[in-house]
């Protein structure tokens, strides 16, 4: 049959490659084709020329006339080459390609670059280095350690006889794509003695057609070929079999073509699909820069493309994966780059075709390009649409993103520090509770699937050699909160009053309802704990039950802490431990502690926060505000739901905040007018933020308006800045601006009369829209509503809602001390003090109390506190943002701001507040 083949062959030679030409419209639709990724830069610039959805079409088309299947006949495969490997054999396959060259009459191989075969040999075929980046068979031999080798010849250029404008023709020539390769392959073949030395493994199929074309390629965003892998109409030469090639660019940029597109595209002829998202959808990435086979072919500018993935590997036998039959304990990940180390994880939970695969991925060799360090987790699943990655909810090879983003698939991102383990999110742990976690794909609907108990525990920091357990069943508890309501601090009779408020000197009970969703475990035991000065455990440790199974539990005997006559209310951070063995009568054998963090209030709400937005939920700026940047307890009044608050009510708040959304007639209510007259009668202290609320008052109650909050309204105008009044203590030194999105409203203008006082103007102008007024009550109104204000410009200098609601709470005299001393408005601190750490000497960890007084210029500067070794450099910071006037305490565990544990020594910290300044001295003893 051979030598049929090949009497046919010489017979028909120029004839046979016009009927390939002929031929090729049908063979592009039937056979398997695959190209390049876009570079990146090639993206942004499509997008600047409003092209890139054609030029995204042109590859889509291209990928469905053939699908992206890669090359069934390889020059290796698993039975020859793999298998010889998983047993250790010493022996080195190879493969023998052979790349032609080609130009044109409009686009010479001489201008440009202007590149030779001899620079073309040494790119692809010098060993050991002698590229001082590394070749094609520099890269292909780190990949498979040394076993697999490519050599190959340079023919060429040849001319060809039709233009380069022809073979691009209106769709990044990857329709003529084959008939370029069909012409290529004409001009060369008489110039090949003997075409079986391009097939070293005897298999009747050439190892490796490439063929190289002048200029640069499309997906560099160059006018010409995108370069891919496809096949033309089976050609018989010497009795070996030509049909698979691959295209690719002699330039980049202004240099030579490094081996990155030569690599990738090769990796096809190797029987790799694609691993970028090959769909339109927006932002997804497949693998990204973690892949040769996606984006990963760019890496160190295309020189230095990253390694293949433990999966694609493993699919062409430069490595097998190893089993986990059971529970293995700090098992080694030794950096895959120079050890065939990497683990499968499947058990009868998972499909037969679903699993996990974990290796050890560093920047070292190839890999030096990566995005960051650390264990790579990726989830194969053969049973998704397409051989390759198409649908970015449901890949083939998908990568388990350490911090639950996924944004390799969603974000836009090709790779960052968090997706590796642990990674820039510190990620321990990978299970079927974890984000993400190692449930399967759930067919048709894609999302929650099967818990499958396989899992990566107690995952070390990032290093040659990593070490994790794993899980091919659950060998942890995992406790959970029930719900929302699990957690119930009661101030019932007798310890409290039972109104449900932490009020001073209440002793409270506490209860918890937790449930376990993994492995059975004994003796549950929660403990709970707060550094709040103002909180004396009577019991902070209980049983929760013998036996934590996944039904709902509660501890019947409750912890209990009682409240000190005084404090300042505060939303304080308590942290509930629970903690279990996982083998029932042998203590600590498996033993389990979870922690979770609980943001509590102490003390009654101080801040009624009066939501008349009509509906929308603008009052979570103010609640995000109040609670997280300023950790002060309050309530929320939904005006939508309640109507108007009454007086009496706006009465048990010292601070009232007022907002009315958006822009609307007719805002306020005369009940709203009457409550707030009653509150400013009895002394309390209201905000009022309302782009149209001016306007309104003025219509329904001028004397309110000009009386109460000194103001007069004077009309509107459209204005997203605002600046503060120098000498205002609410305003001084600060401006505002609004968000982009930022409705397009008129805001309310006013004047001051009454002893109102200009708080704030319209930027650039001396238009009034913030006034401040302070006799027996404190009053605000800003014209310009928080709600739109934009955090995102403080590099601007602008600041943002956080210093506005703390300038606004130092405005009203600060947060009073307790609730029961008769004074709403107690003194705030007159002094600034940084106390002596305790305990000190420490280890390992040691905590730091600080007073704040309040300014004497009306400021609210930010409060700095950082440690500092005995060179003077920062170690780390542990407080930097603005702090009302009062007491804190920060705990300092001994670590950098890397997260490292630092050194025996001596340590300083200083604390800055505006003009104010202390240091400390202390020493950490290990």
């Amino acid at each position: 049959m051979k030598d049929m083949q090949r009497l046919m062959t010489m017979e028909k030679s120029r004839l046979g490659v016009l009927l390939i030409i002929l031929l090729i419209g049908f063979v592009i639709l039937t056979s398997p084709v695959s190209a390049v990724a876009p570079h990146p830069d090639a993206i942004e610039k499509w997008k600047a020329e409003g092209v890139l959805e054609q030029k995204l079409a042109n590859l889509r088309a291209f990928k469905e006339a053939g699908g992206c299947s890669a090359e069934e006949h390889t020059p290796i495969s698993l039975d020859r080459f793999g298998r010889p490997l998983a047993l250790a054999s010493d022996q080195t396959f190879q493969a023998s390609i052979i790349v032609i060259l080609v130009d044109f009459s409009d686009n010479e191989m001489s201008a440009g670059v202007s590149t030779t075969p001899a620079q073309f040999d040494s790119v692809l075929f010098s060993n050991d280095y002698h590229n001082p980046t590394g070749s094609m068979v520099d890269y292909y031999k780190e990949n498979s350690y040394g076993d697999f080798v490519v050599r190959g010849d340079i023919l060429g250029p040849y001319r060809m006889t039709l233009p380069y404008a022809y073979y691009v023709g209106n769709d990044d020539g990857l329709s003529r794509g084959p008939e370029l390769t069909a012409d290529a392959l004409d001009s060369a073949r008489l110039h090949v003695a003997n075409w079986n030395q391009y097939d070293i493994n005897n298999d009747d199929i050439c190892d490796g057609l490439v063929i190289i074309h002048a200029g640069a390629g499309a997906e560099a965003g160059a006018v010409g070929i995108w370069s891919h892998k496809s096949n033309i109409p089976a050609v018989y030469i010497d009795g070996v079999q030509i049909s698979a090639y691959t295209m690719n660019p002699e330039e980049t940029g202004n240099e030579i073509s490094p081996i990155g597109v030569f690599c990738h595209e090769y990796g096809h002829f190797l029987g790799l699909p694609d691993l970028y998202d090959i769909s339109d959808a927006v932002g997804s990435n497949g693998l990204g820069d973690w892949a040769l086979m996606a984006t990963g072919s760019y890496n160190a500018g295309s020189r230095q493309p990253a390694h293949l993935t433990a999966w694609s590997k493993a699919e062409i036998g430069f490595l097998s994966l190893l089993e986990v039959n059971s529970n293995m304990s700090q098992v080694e990940f030794p950096h895959v780059e120079e050890n065939r180390v990497a683990y499968r994880l499947q058990n009868s939970l998972s499909t037969a075709y679903e699993y996990w695969i974990v290796e050890n991925r560093q920047q070292v060799g190839f890999d030096v390009g990566l995005p960051s360090s650390g264990l790579c987790i990726y989830h194969v699943d053969k049973q998704a649409p397409g051989p390759s990655n198409q649908n970015p909810e449901w890949y083939r090879v998908a990568m388990e993103q350490a911090d639950g983003e996924n944004a390799l698939a969603f974000g836009g991102s090709r790779g960052d520090g968090g997706d590796v383990w642990p990674g820039s999110s510190d990620s321990r742990e990978f299970h079927d509770q974890s984000v993400p976690n190692s449930r399967t794909n759930l067919l048709g609907t894609l999302s929650n699937g099967v818990t499958t108990r396989i899992g990566l525990w107690n995952i070390s920091n990032s290093g040659m050699t990593m070490t994790a357990d794993l899980d091919e069943d659950w060998s942890h508890p995992w406790p959970l909160l029930v719900d929302h309501d699990s957690v119930f601090f009661d101030d019932a009779q007798p310890g409290g009053d039972g109104d449900g408020i932490l009020d001073p000197g209440e002793t409270i009970s506490f209860y918890v309802t937790m449930t376990n969703a993994m492995r059975l475990s004994y003796n549950a035991t929660i403990r709970l704990e707060t550094n709040h000065p103002s909180v004396t455990f009577n019991t902070d440790e209980v049983l929760l039950s013998p036996q934590f199974d996944d039904s709902d539990q509660s501890n019947l005997t409750p912890i209990t802490f009682t409240l000190a006559e005084t404090f300042v209310p505060t939303i304080d951070s308590f942290s509930l431990t629970i903690e279990c063995d996982s083998i029932a009568g042998t203590p600590y054998n498996g033993w389990t502690s979870k922690t979770f963090g609980l943001e509590v209030s102490l003390g009654p709400p101080q801040i009624l926060i009066v939501d008349d937005d009509r509906g929308a939920d603008y009052e979570n700026v103010y609640t995000q505000a109040v609670h997280y940047d300023l950790g002060i307890p309050y309530s929320v009044w939904h005006k939508a739901d309640k109507s108007s608050p009454t007086g009496d009510e706006l009465k048990k708040y010292p601070k009232v905040f007022w907002h009315t959304g958006d822009w609307a007639e007719d805002v306020f209510t005369a009940a709203d007018v009457t409550a707030m007259k009653a509150y400013l009668d009895a002394g309390g202290d209201l905000m009022i933020s309302s782009i149209s609320g001016a306007q309104s008052l003025n219509a329904l109650d001028v004397g309110f308006l000009n009386d109460y909050l000194g103001a007069n309204y004077t009309g509107s105008l459209l204005w997203p800045f605002f600046q503060g009044v120098s000498g205002n203590q609410l305003g001084d030194g600060t401006k505002y601006r609004y968000m982009p999105s930022a409705p397009s409203s008129m805001l309310d203008l006013v004047t001051t009369v009454s002893g109102g006082q200009a708080a704030f103007t319209l930027g650039g102008k001396t238009d009034i829209c913030g006034v401040s007024k302070q006799t027996t009550y404190n009053s605000i109104l800003l014209t310009f509503p928080i709600e739109y204000l934009s955090d995102a410009f403080t590099h601007q200098s602008y600041n943002t809602k956080a210093e506005l609601f703390a300038r606004v709470v130092d405005f009203f005299g600060g947060i009073p001390l307790g609730v029961d001393d008769g004074d709403p408005h107690a003194a705030l601190p007159d002094n600034f003090d940084l106390h002596q750490n305790y305990p000190n000497p420490f280890n390992p960890s040691t905590t730091i109390s600080y007073t704040l007084r309040r300014p004497t210029d009306g400021s609210l500067p930010t409060t700095n506190l950082s440690i500092y070794n005995l060179l003077g450099r920062r170690v780390v910071t542990l407080v930097d943002k603005v702090q009302i006037p009062g007491t804190y305490e920060v705990e300092w565990d001994g670590s950098a701001h890397t997260g490292q544990p630092v050194a025996s020594g001596v340590y300083f910290y200083k604390l800055s507040r505006g003009t104010d300044s202390q240091s400390k001295k202390m020493i950490l003893l290990k």
